[in-house]
């Protein structure tokens, strides 16, 4: 890990050095929801996404102040965390038993850190998440697929070729997708996306977002904006 960052934890039913509400006007303090997410998440969503998880991971570095106090106490320093990152995320289990679901993962720096520390601490336990179509080609780095579950005879999709040379080359010139707006402007991102809904891998489920194969069609997919809520993704434990 980087040096100066740490990670806090609080854990439902474990024995916490610091209650819940701390770590949720951590998240919630100024307007850190909107840069650590980038935008991509709505703070309400977030605000309800803290009540439901029962794991918060906060990755922090710390600031210290010189505070002065009154007349007859010295000036002292008081040490507070800056969050750089934090994941909330909770237990959950199919017919292939317990596994972790990550509802959200926002860092505005050092993701790949604090990915890393979840899936340390996952050990052999699989993690789910669903992924927004700007960060598609991210995960799969971690070893996560796209699937419905770890079952022996689940589909997986396969990440595109065209897709990748397109990433290549946006990286080249600079210019990576940040939103999901931004996703909507280049067709192999659409057609991927179209593909992983006609796997069932969205999340979004409700009016056009329902409909399957040859009814579905990019135009669609992004008048009704399913792709917002992401797509599930699976690491399985070996």
């Amino acid at each position: 890990m980087s040096e100066g960052l740490k990670i806090m934890t609080y854990i439902k039913g474990a024995k916490n050095a610091r209650p819940k509400s701390y770590f949720t006007d951590l998240i919630v303090q100024n307007d850190y929801i909107a840069t650590a997410c980038q935008n991509n998440l709505r703070e309400g969503y977030v605000r309800d996404a803290i009540k439901s998880n029962t794991h918060i991971f906060v990755m922090y570095t710390e600031r210290t102040e010189q505070v002065t106090g009154r007349r007859t106490k010295p000036t002292r320093a008081v040490v507070t965390p800056q969050p750089t990152g934090f994941i909330l995320a909770r237990k959950e289990a199919d017919e292939q038993g317990p596994y972790y679901y990550i509802d959200v993962i926002c860092a505005h720096k050092y993701g790949r850190e604090l990915l890393n520390h979840f899936l340390t601490f996952a050990g052999n336990t699989s993690v789910a998440l669903s992924s927004l179509p700007s960060v598609l080609s991210y995960y799969p780095k971690f070893d996560f697929e796209f699937r419905k579950s770890c079952a022996k005879d689940a589909d997986v999709v396969a990440f595109p070729a065209s897709l990748t040379r397109l990433i290549e080359g946006l990286k080249t010139a600079g210019g990576l997708p940040k939103t999901t707006e931004e996703v909507y402007h280049h067709d192999e991102y659409l057609d991927f996306m179209v593909e992983l809904h006609n796997h069932d891998l969205n999340k979004r489920t409700d009016g056009d977002c329902r409909l399957k194969a040859k009814n579905f069609t990019k135009k669609k997919l992004m008048e009704s904006d399913c792709g917002d809520e992401g797509y599930t993704m699976f690491r399985c434990r070996k």
